[in-house]
């Protein structure tokens, strides 16, 4: 399940397991939307950017701001909010 996303654009957001970045984008299901995983990333920033523009995906300002704070690599983002392993 999808929880505490980043929106980076209109249908798309970006969330994250224990193990990588989630890229997921909004799709309709029945008279609702959902949240369908497209790509996981667990290597760096730069990789992850790289997914966002083959999809196409131009990011939000406010979006951009927070994904120029993290850090290089998954592992060292997620170490930034308490989950490193």
């Amino acid at each position: 399940m999808a929880t505490n996303l980043l929106k980076l654009s209109n249908g798309w957001a970006l969330g994250h397991d224990r193990r990588q970045w989630i890229l997921y984008r909004s799709v309709k299901r029945g008279t609702g939307r959902r949240w369908k995983p497209v790509a996981y990333v667990s290597s760096t920033k730069r990789v992850l950017r790289s997914v966002l523009g083959r999809n196409g995906i131009v990011l939000l300002s406010a979006a951009a701001k927070v994904l120029d704070t993290y850090p290089d690599t998954f592992r060292d983002w997620l170490a930034t909010i308490g989950e490193a392993s």
